[in-house]
């Protein structure tokens, strides 16, 4: 199996989160690991942090790619943490770990057939870590594209300011599109998956699937193929 696995940042936001998320990557490597040709890649997003980081950015009058910029650095600077808390447990069991994080789709491109275990934050201004996750997955030909996101899925409207949206179980990217994203891309602003993301997953056909990032079990029904609560995004 090889999988791309876009980590929110929303889910990093204390010490026990993360030693959730080291869990869930324990999970997934021992789920994948008796195929001897699998590749899994942890994307990992910037968070609240990163958002109240941006904040002060803009307050101060910054410009939107130096906006930006603070975001990447922080995403990074989280996939740093998971990557080398995960090492050990990764390398006994044998696997080839790259803990130094990418940086660029390059840098992917370079090392992809060395290594089986990869951990990114963002690449460059303008571009969100849910692109990032998706052109790794296109050009690692990737079996299934998974964003673990603090809500079940994508919804009709935003399923934090309204009680009454409802949960897609399959939407296609031009619904997507069309229906819940505008252009308009802030730093920082919410977003189900932005649409660079969505014009990569249309291109290439990359099966993809979003789920709450915190529901464990459902997440591993979900790699192993069987019914899970979610919403697959088609082409």
């Amino acid at each position: 199996m090889r999988a791309v696995i876009k980590i929110g940042g929303h889910l990093l936001s204390t010490t026990e989160d993360f030693k959730y998320v080291l869990s869930l990557i324990r999970d997934i490597v021992e789920l994948v690991e008796k195929n001897e040709k699998f590749k899994l890649a942890f994307i990992v997003g910037g968070g609240s942090h990163a958002r109240e980081m941006q904040k002060k950015a803009q307050e101060l009058n910054l410009s939107n790619t130096v906006t930006d910029e603070v975001g990447i650095i922080i995403s990074r600077l989280n996939a740093y943490i998971i990557s080398n808390a995960a090492r050990d447990m990764l390398e006994k069991r044998g696997f080839k770990v790259r803990t130094k994080v990418i940086c660029s789709i390059e840098e992917f491109l370079e090392d992809m057939n060395v290594y089986n275990v990869f951990f990114a934050g963002g690449f460059i201004p303008g571009q969100s870590t849910d692109a990032v996750a998706s052109l790794i997955a296109e050009a690692m030909r990737a079996d299934i594209l998974m964003f673990l996101t603090d809500v079940d899925g994508i919804y009709d409207k935003d399923p934090k300011i309204y009680a009454d949206a409802k949960l897609l179980k399959t939407v296609k990217v031009h619904d997507i599109m069309s229906k819940i994203l505008s252009e308009k891309m802030a730093p920082g602003a919410y977003k189900p998956i932005d649409i660079q993301a969505l014009k990569i997953i249309e291109r290439s056909s990359i099966k993809c699937i979003v789920v709450n990032g915190k529901a464990k079990d459902n997440i591993l029904n979900a790699l192993k193929g069987l019914p899970y609560k979610g919403t697959k995004i088609t082409p």
